[in-house]
Order: C-alpha cells, then sequence, then structure tokens
C-alpha cells in the first residue's frame, strides 16, 4: 500500500505565512533585504528544491532609497545553509538541497553582504524529510531517439505510473534526470550513439532499463567555394581568390587549395598565391571548404591558368650541368639559348654494382618546354664495377633493362654513358654492351651519347684509360661520342696547361678519320687548378672557378700571361705555404681550342661544366654566340 508524501513547512518554528516573507523592514535604520516567496519540495527520499523570488522592496520607502534597494536586489547573489552549514550560493532562484530522510532541517535563504562571513537577513523555513515508499516501476515503452540536427538528438518515451522522474543514459553513462517524457540530449556529427532511459521513483530507486535506442548523428558538409578569380602578380605567380563557402554541420575552419589534383596547403582566408608555375604548362585550380570535424566539400568550378610557352632555344652546344648545384642550373638559365642539349648529373653505379640518383624535375622540365634535349649523365668509373657490369649476363641484362627504363620512365631524349677507367681487356664486352643498348634505345627513338677518353691514334690498345674505347665501332652506334680532351695536367701532376692545342689537334686529326666522324665531339673544360708549392698525390691542387680566379688576382695583385702552346691563362702568387702556379681557361682560350679541332673538321664542341666558365664564352660562335 502506498503512501502520500507529506511535506510540512515551518517558520521559526511555526507554519510559514509566505506572504510576510522576504519584505523590507521600512522601519529599520537600515532596510534588510529578504528572498521573498520561499519554497521547498522534495525531490526523492534525500532531495529537496528549495526556490524563491527576489526580495519586495516597500513603496513606503523615499524613492531614491526604494531604487537604490531594487538594483541590489537583481544584482543579488543568494546564499542556501542548511542546518547552519553553507550549501553553496548562486545569483539563481533555486538550488538542490541533499537532506536525511526523517530529519527536521533549517534552511536559511540570504543575499549575500559585501564584507559579511555570515547572513544579517534571511528567510528561514523549517522542512522535514519524508521517509519515502518505493514504488513498483515498470520499463518505459515506446522508447525512441531521433536526430534533430548534427547536433541535438530528441528522445521520447511513454508515461510510466509510479514514476517520479526520468533517468537519461548515453552510452551508458548518465546524462540528466527530467520529470519529462521528451528531452533533447546534444550530440556530435558523424558519430554513433546508444541512449536508454529508466523510470525512478520518490526513494531515488531507479525502475528496470528500456530497450536500446541506437542513432548515428549526419554529417552535412560545407558547401563548395564559388567564383574563383586569378589576377597576375609581379613575380610570375597568380593570387587566386574565391567567395566564402556556406558552413554545413559544422563551422568552417578553412579552405584547402589543389593544383593539378596536388595539395598546396590550406588557409583561413578567402585568397592563396599559386606559385611554381612553369610557362608552357596548363594548371587547374580548385578549392575545398573544411570544416571543424575534418569534412570538406566538393570541389569548386575549376580555375584553369595556361602559361604561354617560352621562347625555344635557338641554341646547338652541349653542356654538362651539376645537378647538385643551385649556380649550375642558374647557369644554364640564363645561357639557354645558346645550348641544344644538356646532360645533367643525376645517376651513379654503386660499389655493389647497383644503382643510385634520381630525376630533378625542376630541371628536367624547365629545359624540354623550351625544346632542350635532356640526356642524363649515368656515371660509373669503377674497374671493378665496370667489369661485372659488361661481363656478367644477369648482371648486364639487369642494367640494360634499367637504363631503358629509366630514359622512358622520365621522358628523357637519352642517356650520357661516362664509363671511364674501364680495363682495357674489356674492349669487346663494351662495345657489345653499348650496341645493344643504343639498339633498345632507338627502337623507342631515343638517342645513346658517352663519353671517351681521347687518344691520338689506337697503336696501344691496352692503355689503361683509353684502350677500353673502340672508336671505330663504338662510332656505328653511338649517336655522339664526347671526347674528353683535358687533364694533361691534373690535380696530383705538377702545374701546366690542361689541353695544349697540339694535343687536341692530334685528338681532333683522328676522329676526323673515324667512318662517322660526324657523331664525334671535342670537350673543353671550363675549370681553373691552383697549384700548391711541392704539388703531388700527397700534396693535390685545388679546383677553382672563373670568379674564384678574378678575386684572387684581385686579392694578389697577379698578372696572368697566355700560354702559347694551350692559349691558356697563367700566374703565379705568394700564400703562407709558399709559391702557387694557377691555370686557367677565358674566352680567348676557349676560342683557340674549338677553333683547333675545327681546322681538322670536328666543328661540334661540349663544355664541362656550366656554373664555372668566363661568361663571355657564350659570344664564340662555336658555342651559338653572334660573335
Amino acid at each position: 500500500m502506498q503512501r502520500r508524501a507529506v511535506l510540512t513547512v515551518l517558520a521559526a518554528g511555526a507554519v510559514l505565512g509566505l506572504a510576510s516573507v522576504g519584505a523590507v523592514d521600512a522601519s529599520a535604520a537600515t532596510p534588510c533585504l529578504k528572498p521573498a516567496k520561499v519554497r521547498v519540495q522534495q525531490l526523492g527520499a534525500r532531495t529537496f528544491l528549495v526556490r524563491w523570488q527576489p526580495p519586495a522592496v516597500s513603496k513606503r520607502l523615499p524613492r531614491s532609497q526604494r531604487i537604490s534597494l531594487i538594483r541590489r536586489a537583481r544584482a543579488a547573489t543568494y546564499r542556501v545553509v542548511r542546518s547552519g552549514q553553507v550549501v553553496g550560493q548562486t545569483r539563481r532562484r533555486a538550488m538542490r538541497v541533499s537532506v536525511i530522510p526523517g530529519r527536521r532541517i533549517l534552511i536559511r535563504v540570504g543575499i549575500v553582504t559585501r564584507g559579511r562571513k555570515n547572513l544579517r537577513c534571511a528567510s528561514l523555513v523549517r522542512v522535514y524529510a519524508q521517509q519515502l515508499e518505493r514504488a513498483d516501476l515498470a520499463v518505459p515503452r515506446k522508447f525512441v531517439a531521433r536526430e534533430l540536427s548534427g547536433t541535438t538528438a530528441r528522445l521520447r518515451w511513454a508515461v510510466v505510473p509510479n514514476a517520479f522522474a526520468y533517468r537519461v543514459f548515453k552510452d551508458g553513462a548518465v546524462v540528466t534526470q527530467t520529470d519529462r517524457v521528451v528531452m533533447d540530449v546534444p550530440v556530435v556529427a558523424g558519430r554513433e550513439y546508444t541512449f536508454q532511459v529508466a523510470a525512478v521513483d520518490r526513494a531515488g530507486r531507479l525502475g528496470p532499463m528500456s530497450r536500446i535506442s541506437a542513432l548515428t548523428t549526419s554529417v552535412r558538409p560545407p558547401s563548395a567555394p564559388t567564383g574563383l578569380t586569378a589576377i597576375a602578380t609581379n613575380d610570375g605567380a597568380y593570387l587566386v581568390s574565391w567567395k566564402a563557402a556556406v558552413r554545413g554541420t559544422a563551422p568552417l575552419v578553412g579552405y584547402r587549395v589543389t593544383r593539378n589534383g596536388e595539395v598546396l596547403g590550406q588557409t583561413r582566408g578567402t585568397q592563396w598565391k599559386v606559385t611554381g608555375l612553369e610557362a608552357g604548362k596548363a594548371y587547374r585550380i580548385e578549392i575545398r571548404s573544411v570544416d571543424s570535424l575534418g569534412e570538406l566539400s566538393a570541389a569548386s568550378a575549376p580555375l584553369n591558368i595556361e602559361l604561354d610557352p617560352p621562347p625555344p632555344t635557338r641554341g646547338h652546344a652541349r653542356a654538362f650541368l651539376l645537378a647538385s648545384t643551385d649556380r649550375s642550373f642558374e647557369d644554364f638559365q640564363i645561357n639557354y639559348m645558346n645550348i641544344g642539349r644538356i646532360y645533367p648529373t643525376y645517376f651513379d653505379c654503386t660499389a655493389a654494382a647497383g644503382f643510385i640518383g634520381r630525376d630533378d624535375p625542376r630541371i628536367t622540365q624547365w629545359a624540354q618546354v623550351r625544346q632542350v634535349e635532356v640526356l642524363p649523365r649515368l656515371n660509373c668509373q669503377s674497374s671493378a664495377v665496370l667489369h661485372r657490369i659488361l661481363t656478367e649476363p644477369a648482371m648486364r641484362e639487369w642494367w640494360l633493362n634499367k637504363i631503358v627504363t629509366l630514359v622512358r620512365q622520365n621522358g628523357y631524349q637519352g642517356i650520357n654513358l661516362d664509363f671511364e677507367k674501364g680495363l682495357w681487356s674489356d674492349r669487346d664486352a663494351l662495345t657489345g654492351f653499348v650496341t645493344e643498348l643504343s639498339s633498345r634505345l632507338h627502337a623507342e627513338g631515343r638517342l645513346l651519347s658517352m663519353e671517351l677518353s681521347s687518344k691520338v691514334n689506337d697503336d696501344n690498345k691496352q692503355h689503361p684509360r683509353s684502350g677500353i674505347f673502340d672508336y671505330p665501332a663504338l662510332g656505328r652506334v653511338l649517336d655522339e661520342g664526347l671526347i674528353m680532351v683535358w687533364g694533361f695536367h691534373w690535380t696530383t701532376s705538377g702545374p701546366g696547361a690542361v689541353s695544349p692545342l697540339w694535343w687536341i689537334d692530334g685528338v681532333a686529326k683522328y676522329a676526323a678519320s673515324m667512318p662517322n666522324s660526324d657523331r664525334f665531339v671535342i670537350g673543353t673544360p671550363m675549370y681553373a687548378t691552383d697549384w700548391p708549392p711541392n704539388a703531388g698525390t700527397s700534396n693535390p691542387a685545388k679546383a677553382l672557378e672563373y670568379s674564384d680566379v678574378t678575386a684572387l688576382i684581385a686579392r694578389t695583385g697577379a698578372v696572368p700571361q697566355r700560354d702559347a702552346e694551350s692559349g691558356e691563362l697563367f700566374f703565379t702568387y705568394q700564400a703562407s705555404d709558399g709559391r702557387h702556379e694557377v691555370w686557367f681557361l677565358d674566352v680567348e682560350a676557349v676560342r683557340q681550342k674549338h677553333a683547333a679541332a675545327a681546322a681538322r673538321g670536328i666543328t661540334q664542341n661540349f663544355v664541362w661544366r656550366l656554373g664555372e666558365e668566363d661568361e663571355r664564352v657564350w659570344t664564340l660562335p662555336s658555342l651559338g654566340g653572334t660573335g
């Protein structure tokens, strides 16, 4: 049998007259503000809800004083005290208070006065906490959870007889307790949730749980940006702008910018400077909105930017480009109109006969869009490694396939082989390797180029550097043989010219006697060499660039002289370790060397390397200049 809970509210031990509670005492010297209409409701066996109204200010007070008290009442902070113990403070007009069933409790509600620890004026109520009987509770029926928005779910269930309240659970954890049968619960978009509800009786006992209602909240992505426009800037880039997108489920946090599908970055603004655009290419710029959940919008309508192609090269010169230095590439960019073919130093063999290196698209694409042919250098200068590549069948086949695939995948016009220091005994093996590689490359419309050690005849087939190169046989299968006519003096020899004119004459004469003499090209070095005192293996010379030489001349006051036998310049200077001797090439030295080769019928030239030369060499007709 159930008993109805009885709540007794007393004021100072008597029944409380609510009309008299909280009035301001008009006769007092300092009016006392007390909360009005204090009411107490027992929510459960151990919980009361205390409610009150702001103090009522007597109209009999002077107007100025009444206005002051009204302002104080509106801004009041209330303190609730239970049997002498502070429960808490609030600016609101209600507070839950824990109680012990079966006890009488004195509750005081007063306004906090600045500078006072105790309440000077307060409304008092005495309450009795009833022992509440437990009720039999049923399972909440017709429980369902539905999404209102990406941030709110609405729960609804049927009334449970004898229920005092309902406790709501989200993913097994209590959300809150309510006396209604409809409740909105905050959620996050794009997540899965489980909800349940159970009835609670006045004694605080929890009834059986409802069925589980699962819910997956939806996500509405932001809209795509619109109105893309682009304005060219002075530095060759484009400033892309767009209109702001409309948020979806979650707030916008930025915009993601792509160029031809590649993400360039993300910004909170509505502008982005697109750089790195190359002449002669087309670009597709797209923008996507991004929200705080990481959701991306659809791509904007593409903005297409197409740059006019640059002027193609008019040159025919051949030049090696040292890919490891920006200076070499910058020199190529300045003088590309003279150059028809470059050999960037991309690839090398390893001690285990492997293959290392990579393409540099910055160089390759820049050259090709200007119609300069790219034949990367594949460097291998180890006798042992070359012997394996040329003579071991499996290794030979692997290298042939690797080279052809490399050229094909990177879109090169061909490949350049720098196979120096090969054994003279591998002469036929090298010719066979080059013949097979040439056949495979020519089948795909590609070129094969190769460095050749210089020789004036083929009498010494066992020469440690040139013996491996069979000029007549190689001339039949190579598209070009680059003859390295330098190193007559080197870093560990004594000082002297790197390529005497009489030596160039002999090398060019021999090359011109070949059946395919038009395929042979004479090479010219453009480096300088600084020999120290007693130069040799233990005290090698130092390689210098042309700018280093001019700075050294300016610092030491040296006066260069021209060597009649080579056309090269040389001078000496005194350093802390003794007397140094420097040899170098200027525009006149290069002119004389090209003239010596041309006199024998070899008119094609290449240079080693871009980035360290006397810039005046590009005025020479032999290198595409106008003289």
